[in-house]
């Protein structure tokens, strides 16, 4: 008996071995996988948008506003100061078939010669005329642009139409100019004041006098110090609209034409300001006679 024992135990153990060595290992664990880190993020510094015609419209409204009702110029014109422009003149927008276009920004054609010639003429404004005389930091002279038209803020041509006037009525009186961009011309701004002007071959096809031209300038606009970004005037009293200067620097001036957005002639000005026969230098781009 105590041997049955014996192998019965013996074939329990034996067993229980065979059973163990023939079980299957356990797997090992697998890791979960580590999804990659991000890179991280990379700043971009977000560079405003130049300013446009409306845009500068906009500001000289609030501040002929402003200075009108005898109020603190608003924050956005402190805000501006320092911001680059870009704003576009239309000029020269005549009747089709017409061959010139009078005013100080002005073109004409010869068909015969094939010529086309277009002037623009800077304005020079003395301290006292533009409200910078007696202030010690701002002393100089203006030279800038009237822009025509500030109650629009379109960069092209109006298509024409006649002037509404009321059935025996007085003829409508044109508006005088009220608004200005232009840069410091220095302490003494005198003598003469050289225009924009290029002269280039052109056939009848590339003119469309509707459309006139354009007069581009670049820049950035004034420190409050400076006398900028807007000054304001009211020379007629308070019963007339306030005069306004944007005033700051020119980096470059063009002349454009609308009709194909051709370039036909620029003009780079650095931020210094320079005389007459250094600064107005033309340089035509396609085509001089």
């Amino acid at each position: 008996m105590a041997g049955g024992i014996a192998v019965a135990v013996g074939l329990v153990g034996i067993g229980f071995i065979t059973g163990r060595n023939s079980a299957p290992s356990p797997e090992a664990p697998v890791a979960a996988p580590v999804p990659p880190t991000p890179p991280a993020p990379v700043t971009v510094a977000v560079v405003p948008a130049a300013l446009g015609r409306a845009d500068l419209l906009a500001l000289t409204g609030q501040a002929a506003d402003a200075f009108a009702s005898n109020t603190p110029m608003p924050a956005a014109l402190a805000a501006a100061a320092g911001r680059r422009f870009d704003l576009i003149l239309p000029f020269g927008c005549v009747p089709t078939g017409t061959l010139e276009s009078p005013g100080a920004m002005r073109w004409s054609f010869d068909p015969k010669a094939a010529r086309l010639k277009i002037s623009v003429d800077p304005i020079l404004w003395q301290a006292e005329q533009w409200g910078g005389a007696g202030n010690a930091e701002v002393s100089e002279g203006l030279r800038g642009f009237w822009v025509a038209r500030p109650w629009s803020s379109a960069t092209t041509c109006a298509a024409a139409r006649m002037p509404g006037a009321e059935p025996g009525g007085a003829p409508l009186i044109p508006s005088s100019p009220t608004v200005a961009i232009a840069r410091v011309a220095g302490p003494d701004p005198g003598g003469k004041v050289r225009p924009y002007e290029v002269v280039r071959r052109a056939g009848v096809d590339e003119i469309d006098p509707p459309k006139g031209f354009q007069f581009r300038i670049v820049g950035r606009l004034g420190a409050v110090s400076e006398g900028g970004p807007v000054k304001c005037r009211q020379p007629g009293g308070s019963e007339q609209p306030p005069i306004c200067f944007i005033i700051g620097t020119f980096s470059e001036v063009r002349i454009e034409n609308p009709k194909d957005g051709a370039v036909l002639a620029n003009w780079p000005i650095g931020d210094d300001v320079r005389g007459d026969d250094s600064a107005e230098s033309p340089r035509p781009l396609a085509d001089p006679l």
